[in-house]
């Protein structure tokens, strides 16, 4: 499945405030459910309280391999702690719906200034899985820069554990993001 397009231009949507309350509304049942990913639930809160979006799915990245079979664990990888050669990495993920307002253009701004940073394995572009139904949606993802296309790929150990790196560095960066767009008081 492709997932990664690069940024459109965003559209007058009339929907956003709407799709946000909806999106907030289902995000207590989707934690209890067990619908995001652990480590990411901090970030997704986070995200919650930033008026200009509102996420729509998320993937904490997954590393599967001949030890590990489980496609959602979250168990990070240890160097010289397991003798695979070769890992399935199932991309690290957040998808958003953005406001066309300054504050949204400010936030999608600086989701590319992440990306331009590590290009190599860092891509900000939109969501088209979800644009037909939810314009202005867009996702950060953490893929090596030839599979950026995929929703998962296969990887050397050695460069599995430099995405893994990477991706605990990206959703640093995003909190310290949600921080910036968070207006005092919430």
């Amino acid at each position: 499945m492709e997932t990664f397009t690069p940024p459109r231009p965003m559209i007058t949507f009339a929907g956003f405030d709407t799709g946000r309350e909806k999106a907030l509304e289902d995000l207590t049942s989707v934690i209890r459910n067990g619908e995001i990913d652990p480590p990411l639930l901090p970030l997704i809160r986070a995200f919650s309280r930033v008026p200009s979006c509102y996420t729509l799915q998320s993937c904490y990245g997954h590393f599967v391999h001949a030890g590990t079979q489980d496609i959602h664990t979250i168990r990070r990888l240890q160097p010289g702690a397991t003798q695979v050669r070769r890992v399935t990495y199932r991309i690290a993920y957040v998808a958003f719906c953005i406001e066309n307002s300054r504050r949204g253009h400010l936030l999608c701004e600086d989701l590319r200034v992440i990306a331009r940073n590590d290009p190599e394995y860092i891509q900000f572009g939109s969501a088209d899985w979800f644009w037909d139904q939810t314009p202005n949606t867009y996702a950060i993802q953490v893929s090596p820069s030839r599979y950026q296309t995929q929703d998962s790929c296969l990887l050397t150990l050695d460069e599995a554990l430099v995405v893994q790196d990477v991706r605990d560095r990206l959703f640093t960066e995003l909190m310290r993001l949600v921080k910036e767009h968070t207006p005092a008081g919430r």
